[in-house]
């Protein structure tokens, strides 16, 4: 039987009540400041009323970028909460599903340090983490892209690892967005295509075996897909 009950040592935490501000009259009240679990339960649900089939492990991406866009209405959260409030509505969602209409190879091995990972790339300390000083007029060559993805591979001396496989696909986007002369389109083909680099030619011993290149591949494509979308707006 599937085993989706929180492990102890994940960073979630039970949300606080709102903190709620009163206007001088009395009679109105200003934007609740911080969400209650009960909030973060509902939008889990909510979200869950827009994925009623089957979800892939493509569609978590799009899940955690919507995830951060609810919280964002939240002004009084710092960075640590938001990436704490993600998790927690991620782990709800999951709960909520049908075990049936769960990603093929669902396990919660998989998920968990894989949305962690994910959700600190997309929660960055500083968005100029995906933004590089360098910047190049003419498309990059087959093998300046083989090249950067190798150079990214130097970094993983004790195997690939979850927290790497978000790394390098922050690097993908980092490297992509150099080329400010391309279309989004051509940017995600670009920062796709390190990443299936990196993919295919790592050793990935320290994830489970049934996460297969063809999982890991569909993951980074979506992260791409989604953060290419916000950083062309």
């Amino acid at each position: 039987m599937l085993d989706l009950s929180l492990p102890d040592h994940l960073p979630i935490h039970k949300p606080l009540t709102y903190e709620e501000h009163t206007l001088p009259n009395n009679q109105e009240k200003q934007f609740l400041f911080k969400p209650t679990e009960g909030d973060l339960n509902k939008f889990a649900l909510d979200l869950k009323k827009h994925y009623p089939q089957q979800i892939t492990w493509q569609d978590f991406a799009p899940l955690v970028m919507q995830s951060l866009c609810y919280l964002e209405k939240f002004f009084d959260l710092n960075l640590i909460e938001k990436r704490q409030h993600i998790l927690y509505i991620m782990h709800y969602f999951v709960l909520a599903k049908d075990k049936n209409h769960l990603p093929d190879q669902f396990s919660t091995n998989i998920f968990y340090p894989m949305i962690i990972a994910f959700i600190d790339m997309v929660v960055p300390n500083n968005v100029e983490e995906f933004l590089s000083k360098l910047t190049y007029d003419k498309p990059p060559m087959a093998t300046d892209i083989i090249n950067y993805g190798q150079s990214i591979k130097t970094s993983f001396s004790d195997g690939f690892q979850w927290k790497d496989f978000a790394t390098s696909t922050r690097l993908a986007i980092r490297y992509a967005a150099r080329y400010k002369k391309l279309q989004s389109t051509e940017k995600k083909a670009i920062a796709n295509q390190i990443v299936d680099y990196i993919v295919e030619s790592t050793d990935s011993y320290f994830l489970p075996p049934y996460v297969t290149d063809k999982i890991l591949k569909a993951i980074a494509h979506s992260y791409i897909d989604q953060l290419f979308d916000i950083l062309s707006n």
